[in-house]
């Protein structure tokens, strides 16, 4: 008896604990399929680590944690939908330092990123739904809030990476704003931070550092022909290959993988 009453109150705990990152995915599912239906399209934008390591081939012990910004690699910002990859110019960065920048542009690429991103969108797509994935929360909205960014933007309360399941993410190389957003007729989402796997990009990312693994030697070239080991790889030739590799099946198979997830937790939702 004892040992059933201790498994009741287990069972208890965690549904307490889960319980509010179960409405968030379903408040998200349901706040994204009411802007589709109203004709939005949907873009997922994030950005992932390229490690030093899977660049060269190199692993080293040292712990990432205290490797510097030479020693992590660079950070990789880009978006993509059931159409592909967006026709915008993706983003590199070494550590807080833009790489290969356009000669006219000036100020913080952080802040001036996310504007040029919507209106390549609005340019291209028209309004849009943007989903994005990040510890960064948003700033207030104000009063006059439409009720679906209010549904979207309704995040727990402990942050990612705190024992609840969830590995701490980077800190974001884009400065999000929802105000912007607005502004050129497109809605900010978050995506549920314990649900990476209803964003299609976790499979682009996969392709991508695969296609980087498997063809960082074909890039590589010996940088002092008299030094024995001495190489240098062409990084930006690279990487759009690696970019070029993710096409417009993989992303429709990977936007249907979404969909499907979506689809099982709209009807376990009364199970929930």
């Amino acid at each position: 008896m004892r040992i059933f009453i201790n498994l009741l109150r287990a069972k208890v705990c965690v549904s307490d604990v889960i319980s509010p990152g179960r409405r968030q995915c379903l408040q998200y599912i349901r706040t994204l399929r009411a802007l589709q239906s109203e004709g939005l399209y949907t873009v997922y934008l994030g950005e992932t680590p390229l490690p030093e390591s899977l660049l060269i081939g190199d692993v080293s012990p040292q712990p990432a944690s205290s490797r510097g910004p030479a020693e992590q690699g660079l950070m990789l910002v880009h978006a993509g939908g059931m159409r592909g990859w967006v026709p915008w110019n993706y983003r590199v960065f070494f550590g807080c330092q833009e790489l290969w920048p356009v000669p006219e542009t000036v100020g913080n690429a952080g802040e001036r990123l996310f504007p040029e991103f919507c209106h390549a969108l609005r340019s291209s797509y028209g309004r849009c739904a943007v989903v994005v994935r990040t510890n960064q929360r948003l700033p207030s909205l104000g009063t006059k809030r439409n009720h679906l960014a209010t549904a979207s933007l309704e995040l727990p309360q402990h942050p990612p990476g705190d024992g609840q399941g969830c590995p701490p993410q980077p800190t974001p190389t884009i400065t999000y704003c929802p105000q912007i957003a607005n502004s050129y007729g497109h809605q900010l989402l978050w995506l549920p931070s314990h649900h990476p796997h209803l964003s299609p990009l976790e499979a682009a990312w996969a392709t991508l550092k695969w296609t980087i693994i498997n063809n960082r030697k074909q890039f590589t070239i010996s940088a002092v022909p008299t030094v024995t080991g001495y190489r240098c790889i062409n990084v930006k030739a690279l990487m759009e290959a690696a970019v070029e590799a993710v096409s417009h099946s993989k992303w429709r198979l990977s936007i249907s993988r979404v969909k499907r997830w979506e689809n099982h937790y709209l009807q376990q939702e009364g199970k929930w």
